[in-house]
């Protein structure tokens, strides 16, 4: 309870600041946002509750009304996972990430429209599910 109270009151000092994931839309002032990514991971067990997560992967995000203005990236990142049950590291974690993304994305001003590039590093925190665990034999 007290790791919750802790997640909480952190969310909530930075709420105004948060990024949803590394790969990110750079103007946050579009609302909605639609993202599709493609994550390659592998996790390493720590301890019996805590494991560390290596990913890869790559994604593209877009404001629900410009679709045909996506922004396009690769990332990389790492994290630190505590589970909240012994079931072999699934249901419930709370986890410390941060990694780097390369993005490409539009750049509109009246009319025009081209393309920038931007190297991102973004540190977060999350909570997740995780349903099922394979592994390959």
């Amino acid at each position: 309870m007290k790791r919750i109270l802790i997640f909480s009151f952190i969310s909530i000092c930075l709420l105004f600041k948060l990024k949803a994931d590394i790969i990110y839309a750079p103007y946050t002032e579009y609302g909605l946002l639609c993202s599709i990514e493609g994550i390659g991971s592998y996790e390493i067990p720590l301890s019996i509750l805590n494991t560390i997560n290596f990913w890869g992967g790559i994604g593209v995000i877009s404001a629900i009304y410009e679709f045909k203005y996506p922004a396009l990236g690769i990332e990389t990142g790492a994290e630190i996972r505590q589970y909240f049950s012994k079931k072999k590291y699934k249901n419930f974690n709370l986890g410390f990430y941060s990694g780097f993304a390369f993005m490409r994305y539009p750049k509109l001003y009246h009319g025009y429209s081209g393309y920038k590039n931007s190297l991102g590093f973004v540190p977060g925190i999350k909570l997740t599910r995780k349903i099922h665990n394979f592994s390959v034999d």
